[in-house]
């Protein structure tokens, strides 16, 4: 199963529900280029919420850009294999791992 595409973007909203009473929540949506949007993830009342879901929002470029960073470190890796520290091979295992985890079947 692969996430909701399209450009993931973060929105807070505050709403009245009484005299000195306020109903707070942040959300996640998931824009196609066409104007329409579905969310994708929902955040209430959590100190950190606009944190949260400013990262959740951030998610699929976050991907995008450690598979792409995994791709060339590897390719290049490979090539000069000699002159490779043992650690570079534990950090793109690392990487390779939270890849596999954001891209998990459930």
């Amino acid at each position: 199963m692969n996430h909701t595409p399209g450009t993931w973007v973060a929105q807070t909203y505050s709403m009245p529900t009484g005299a000195d009473d306020f109903d707070c929540g942040a959300s996640v949506y998931a824009e196609d280029g066409n104007g329409h949007r579905k969310e994708v993830a929902f955040v209430k009342e959590l100190p950190e919420q606009e944190a949260n879901v400013k990262l959740m929002a951030a998610a699929p470029e976050l991907l995008a850009a450690l598979e792409t960073l995994v791709d060339k470190v590897e390719a290049r890796w490979h090539q000069e294999i000699k002159y490779a520290p043992v650690a570079i091979g534990q950090y793109l295992m690392a990487a390779r791992d939270a890849i596999g985890k954001a891209k998990a079947q459930s």
